[in-house]
């Protein structure tokens, strides 16, 4: 299945992303990487919503993203 494949691939690098910033710790980051970490953050919790119901994991979607990012 192509489609998925290609989510997988999505979410791969969006978190890939997000885990860099997420890496200088929250109290480092200036406004703008904040915003492109809350940015990446709802893209992911978007994924999620599209694909409710179905097995996360298969994505690597299975994670509580705002524990993750933003708390």
């Amino acid at each position: 299945m192509e489609s998925l494949h290609l989510i997988q691939e999505i979410v791969e690098n969006i978190t890939e992303a997000a885990d860099e910033l997420r890496s200088k710790g929250r109290e480092n980051l200036d406004h703008m990487e904040f915003g492109e970490l809350l940015a990446y953050a709802e893209s992911l919790c978007i994924i999620q919503d599209a694909f409710a119901g179905r097995d996360l994991a298969e994505i690597g979607l299975d994670f509580d993203v705002d524990k993750r990012y933003l708390l």
